[in-house]
């Protein structure tokens, strides 16, 4: 009895792992959600650019 309790337990573990690796947890993103996507990714990489570049820190500016 116990051994059958030990079993059913690790199969109860395994389960959801092994349908997780085999893709079926996956949810697939619609073509309006990547076009979203792509839009937000080419509006921050111009929002990067635009910011001006700073010298780099100098640490010991205040000692010498």
């Amino acid at each position: 009895m116990r051994a059958l309790q030990v079993v059913v337990a690790i199969i109860v573990m395994i389960a959801p792992a092994s349908v997780y690796a085999r893709g079926f947890g996956k949810h697939a993103k619609s073509d309006q959600a990547s076009a979203q996507k792509k839009a937000d990714d080419t509006e921050y990489k111009k929002a990067l650019k635009s910011i001006p570049d700073q010298k780099p820190a100098d640490p010991w500016a205040r000692i010498r």
